[in-house]
Parts: structure tokens; C-alpha cells; sequence
């Protein structure tokens, strides 16, 4: 949850001069931040440019499948998220690795008492 005040006065100008239409949330517990939900590449440039000088760390995070970055501004914790589509600098490597995975290996057929539903049409008359 957000709070007015002093921090959010502190976020106010780089509110009104985002790009329209860009998602954001404000973290105003703790270390002061802001968080940018943008889901394409353009729309990452878009928002980094607001924030000047800022070392940005990307991460993919697997599940759900988005891009994230990361950087500090002036005390301000910049937090960029959602982003589906791979950066321009960073390609993909599929490789075979081996894993641990949990998989049932057996079933059982049982004959088990079940109620159904069938339905019978055959004494329907068929007007023309």
C-alpha cells in the first residue's frame, strides 16, 4: 500500500513525466521505491530513460517466463518488471542438462463403482 506524504512528493515528478499509459506501483515502506510493469523492450527503454546514470541488473526469471531489472536512483529503488520479450544484448542457449524431477511411475486399473449419465433418444418423434 502506498502512503501521501514526503516520499510521495519525492515521486511525483517522475510520475507526471512517465510516458502515458506506463503501469507503476509505489513502495513507500521501508527504502523508498517504485515499481514499472512493462511488457515489451520499447516499453523497458521507455521507463530506463527517466532514470539517468542507473546500472540496471536483469534477470529472467523462469516462472512466469519475464524479464526484471533492477537500479537505484538517487535513494530511490527502481524495480522494472513483466517484460516477455528477450533484451537485445542476451540470446538464448537451450542445452540438455540432466535434473531431478518427481514423476509417478505406476498406475493402477481398479474396477470402481460410478454413476454416469446417458441419455436415450430413441423413443423421440420427429416432426416435419
Amino acid at each position: 500500500m502506498s502512503y501521501t506524504g514526503a516520499s510521495l512528493k519525492a515521486l511525483m515528478p517522475i510520475l507526471t513525466t512517465m510516458p502515458e499509459g506506463i503501469h507503476f506501483a509505489t513502495k513507500l515502506g521501508g527504502k523508498l521505491g517504485i515499481d514499472f510493469q512493462a511488457g515489451t523492450q520499447e516499453q523497458v527503454a521507455r521507463i530506463r530513460a527517466h532514470f539517468p546514470g542507473v546500472v540496471w541488473n536483469k534477470r529472467h526469471e523462469p516462472n512466469p517466463g519475464w524479464w526484471e531489472y533492477d537500479g537505484d536512483w538517487n535513494g530511490l529503488h527502481v524495480h522494472i518488471y513483466a517484460c516477455r520479450e528477450a533484451p537485445p544484448t542476451c540470446r538464448a542457449i537451450e542445452e540438455t542438462v540432466i535434473v531431478k524431477e518427481r514423476v509417478p511411475v505406476t498406475f493402477e486399473e481398479r474396477d470402481v463403482e460410478k454413476k454416469v449419465v446417458r441419455w436415450d433418444c430413441s423413443q423421440e418423434t420427429v416432426t416435419p
